[in-house]
């Protein structure tokens, strides 16, 4: 039996493996904060960073031997043109939030192909503070824009559990990715977190969907998705999406294989 103390991000999607730690350029505490799984302070001309263990109003949570649970039951994805700077954030629908959630809100998918301009993986924290019915208002300001013509991003409830009990045998998850949400495990732990004998959390194969078979001698299979999104026909990679594969002729002709996706 493991027992520790944590805020944890899984992602099944290839972007990030946790967030406590990251390179940032931040102009006020309220940035940093905002940005990091990490609160700091200068008390007592001391600079302390401590761990967002979160305010724990999400109550236990506990999971029974065999059982299953997600945390990602509440959570949307971006429309619109949301520019950094505003307090506001477009959604196609808040139903299922509350005033008062934090939020994740991170960037999935970016068509564009330079790696060094790419910002899939972006993210930062935030709260509600009003909801509309295609809109989040936010307790402060958006430190990134979020347009939605050529990106994917998505909005997840962050779960801030007291403690988290995964009993034996059990598995804290989250949905597939489906093109627009899922394929993140992303909760804060006020307390305790106790994994079990043979319990896990696992985000294994939730991520990138792999590509599609093709039919036909010659036939390349479809790349699996990947940060720039959905996959060609193609034998090269798709950033971290695989190559498709390739039937040859000759024989009997089946078709090209499809490429894996990120799991």
């Amino acid at each position: 039996m493991k027992k520790f103390t944590f805020s944890l991000i899984v992602l099944s999607l290839g972007l990030i493996s946790y967030s406590l730690k990251g390179q940032f350029t931040q102009t006020t505490t309220e940035d940093f904060n905002g940005n990091t799984n990490f609160n700091i302070s200068t008390q007592n001309n001391e600079l302390k960073l401590t761990p967002d263990l979160g305010t724990g109003a999400d109550g236990d949570l506990y999971i029974a031997p065999g059982g299953t649970a997600k945390t990602d039951g509440v959570k949307t994805y971006v429309i619109g043109n949301n520019p950094s700077g505003q307090n506001s954030i477009q959604v196609n629908s808040s139903s299922g939030f509350s005033i008062g959630d934090e939020v994740l809100i991170i960037t999935i998918q970016d068509a564009n192909t330079d790696l060094n301009t790419n910002i899939a993986g972006q993210y930062e924290f935030r709260r509600i503070s009003t909801l509309l019915s295609t809109a989040l208002i936010l307790s402060e300001n958006l430190s990134n824009s979020y347009n939605s013509t050529g990106f994917k991003h998505q909005v997840i409830k962050v779960q801030n559990y007291n403690n988290v009990t995964v009993d034996y045998g059990g598995i804290l998850t989250c949905d597939d990715w489906d093109g627009n949400t899922g394929g993140i495990i992303c909760f804060r732990a006020k307390g305790l977190v106790q994994i079990n004998a043979l319990a896990k959390i696992d985000a294994t194969a939730k991520g990138y969907r792999g590509g599609q078979f093709v039919s036909g001698c010659g036939a390349r299979g479809y790349q699996g998705e990947g940060i720039f999104g959905i996959g060609s026909t193609s034998n090269s990679s798709n950033s971290n999406g695989g190559g498709g594969g390739q039937a040859l002729c000759g024989g009997a002709c089946a078709g090209g294989g499809a490429g894996g996706g990120y799991i």
